[in-house]
């Protein structure tokens, strides 16, 4: 006979109370984590802690990769985080060290939010102010489009192990499109490479089948920077002491805000949507189907309404699906999973936004650094997680209570933050 707490198992042997050495598995939700390591009893804790690794190395990405593209330029990190991100992946399929463990997960952490900011931050300077919303909301889609690939893969691989190299080796393909992905033409030109900047501008000329001007070097050499006025005696620009202006100070705390709030809830719904009860890989597919809707609709709506009415809708109609949790019987899942799902689908919409919402309220030559100091309180967000959930052994509905302040929150930052002026980028 076992007796289990949060801490130890033991079993009545010879009329003590001894701790299990060696435990037995069940296998109906396939070869886990879990068993590879012993992560039950006093080791359960471990498992928070492996989570958070992967959060931390999340967590140091916008601090670094942003630098790192800003001295480097944007498509060659990008490809270095995915060829780690490769190649750690991978390695973690044939770890058998707990420590070892913790270490990739921090590294592939790291790698994996550098792609996901140097993506978003490319797809927005390579488009016009015109386009980048939409183009900014159909990047994210992929999001929702991935649980539904990870919900299939869960559903017919059984093994961690299968399962992650299934989500790594693919980024080989991501390293075959090295041709393909542009430079940023913005860094170019901040960057004063002018022969790299029109090498690409005809490049995109040729298949727009549009023709650029004799004099476009001269165009460019005198083409006025977006950080005119706002630079220091030695003509240099100091991104902190403009986002903490008293121009922008109120946006840059609220995206902080807007971003800690709204990443934390969308993982934290995310990574325990499988724990709603029903099959785990159902339950991810169907949230992933529907975010997939919802989100297409916020990019139809997005063409007539601005993405703070839709940030605002998405954080508070999800708060209230969370709040209303505590609101169900015990002993009714049902009511549980339909809440938690539409939650998940409904902070899906809003952090499908909350990339290009962010591009538009910050002028570009400190956009890079506000987006990667708000991503950075996300990190943190992500970090704190893991052990809200474990407060879910204290109080059941504790984590989502949690969460629907956060959204409540998140709401408050969306209606603080002020709107660009139209004067802020001199470059369109």
């Amino acid at each position: 006979m076992t007796n289990q707490s949060d801490y130890s198992c033991s079993m009545f042997y010879e009329g003590n109370h001894v701790k299990c050495d060696t435990f037995e598995f069940s296998d109906e939700i396939g070869h886990t984590i879990v068993q590879d390591f012993n992560l039950v009893c006093d080791r359960k804790n471990f498992l928070a802690t492996i989570e958070t690794c992967i959060l931390v190395g999340s967590s140091i990405a916008p601090l670094f990769s942003g630098w790192l593209s800003d001295k480097f330029g944007r498509k060659l990190i990008l490809m270095l985080s995915a060829t780690i991100q490769l190649i750690v992946g991978t390695a973690i399929a044939f770890t058998t060290s707990l420590p070892l463990l913790m270490v990739l997960r921090f590294i592939i952490g790291y790698a994996s939010l550098s792609v996901g900011i140097l993506n978003a931050i490319l797809v927005m300077e390579l488009s016009s102010p015109k386009y980048r919303t939409i183009v900014g909301l159909i990047n994210m889609m992929v999001a929702p489009v991935g649980n539904i690939v990870l919900a299939l893969i869960t559903y017919f691989l059984t093994d961690w192990r299968y399962i992650q190299l299934a989500i790594s080796v693919p980024f080989v393909l991501i390293l075959l499109l090295w041709y393909w992905i542009p430079q940023s033409p913005r860094w170019l030109l901040v960057m004063n490479k002018y022969d790299e900047l029109i090498i690409l501008m005809e490049r995109m000329a040729k298949m727009n089948k549009k023709t650029l001007p004799n004099d476009l070097r001269m165009i460019l050499e005198q083409t006025p920077k977006e950080s005119e006025g706002e630079t220091d005696s030695n003509n240099k620009i100091n991104p902190v002491k403009i986002a903490f202006s008293k121009k922008y100070y109120i946006t840059t705390i609220s995206l902080i805000i807007l971003f800690w709030t709204n990443v934390g809830m969308y993982l934290a719904l995310s990574s325990h949507i499988v724990e709603l009860g029903g099959n785990g890989s159902f339950n991810m597919g169907i949230a992933g189907a529907i975010e997939l809707v919802i989100t297409a609709l916020a990019v139809i709506i997005a063409l007539k309404l601005n993405l703070k009415l839709i940030l605002l809708t998405a954080m508070i109609s999800s708060a209230i699906c969370c709040l209303l949790i505590m609101a169900v019987p015990q002993g009714h899942p049902f009511g549980v999973r339909v809440l938690g799902i539409t939650a998940k689908c409904l902070i899906g919409a809003g952090h499908a936004c909350i990339s290009p919402y962010a591009a538009q309220m910050v002028p570009t030559h400190i956009r890079n650094f506000v987006y990667g100091l708000a991503n950075f309180s996300a990190g943190i967000s992500l970090i704190i997680v893991p052990y809200i959930w474990l407060l879910e052994d204290r109080i059941h509905h504790l984590p989502t209570t949690i969460m629907g302040i956060y959204g409540i929150l998140g709401a408050l930052g969306v209606i603080l933050i002020r709107n660009k002026d139209k004067g802020d980028d001199k470059v369109k």
